[in-house]
């Protein structure tokens, strides 16, 4: 098959109003692109996916895992933080299930805190590390609602790519559970994910969390306004409720 290549455009999606680290990168398809980076962004339509863009050279050390179960792709190429792929492809899977997109496919990539603050920096101008970057591959009318007049959708259900670095949410956990015992952990100015993440001080609890943040990105919504940011929130705890539901039923 003849893979597809892609040319980034770059929206700022530090969330609102708190600046959180999140964003998210507007992607459009073209015949032939190159991406800021300057060397070829190729879509590998056989197994890698957007995995090809992001990761460029591999070096020698660098272990690749790239499973797949369904229609969600898991790769991981640092080691510093143990990542539980079986929890990963589980939890994705159940989310999309409550998003009503399970018949898309969608690509977990697991990477360093230098990696992604490399990709910050590359398709977004910001030089800092993150903990997730969103890579949509299919534009919205408005969130959650497709485009039927899109030609991408009749030959691939791929929703896009969610980057992590377990690395940078380990700290975060570190940093937040340090300022909690003390009494001076602010969460007036969160709400959604974030503000559930602030009670939670594991990469496994907030795994999910981020997750759904992700997904949400990869559906349409974003957060630079806050009539997008209430809404965004709005829905994210929405989608946590039902998802603690369903790890609840699957429980009992």
């Amino acid at each position: 098959m003849i893979g597809l290549l892609f040319f980034g455009f770059l929206v700022d999606c530090t969330s609102y109003p708190s600046f959180r680290q999140a964003g998210t990168i507007k992607m459009r398809n073209f015949s032939v692109g190159k991406h800021t980076g300057g060397s070829n962004s190729i879509y590998d339509s056989s197994e890698n996916r957007i995995f090809s863009i992001l990761d460029g050279n591999r070096g020698g050390n660098e272990v690749v895992l790239h499973n797949r179960t369904g229609i969600v792709g898991y790769k991981n190429t640092q080691r510093n933080v143990p990542v539980d792929k079986i929890v990963v492809l589980e939890c994705t899977s159940t989310l999309l299930n409550i998003l009503n997109v399970s018949d898309f496919r969608v690509d977990i990539w697991f990477c360093s805190e230098s990696k992604i603050r490399h990709l910050n920096q590359e398709w977004r101008g910001v030089n800092r590390s993150t903990d997730i970057l969103s890579f949509p591959a299919i534009e919205f009318i408005s969130a959650e609602v497709f485009d039927c007049d899109d030609p991408t959708l009749a030959f691939e259900k791929h929703l896009g790519d969610i980057v992590i670095a377990p690395t940078y949410v380990k700290r975060a956990c570190y940093s937040d559970k340090y300022f909690e015992e003390k009494g001076k952990l602010d969460r007036e100015n969160e709400k959604g994910c974030y503000r559930e993440m602030s009670n939670l001080f594991t990469v496994e609890e907030r795994l999910p969390l981020l997750l759904i943040h992700g997904l949400l990105h990869l559906l349409g919504h974003d957060h630079e306004c806050e009539h997008e940011w209430l809404q965004m929130t709005s829905r994210e705890i929405e989608v946590l409720h039902k998802y603690r539901k369903a790890c609840k039923s699957v429980e009992n």
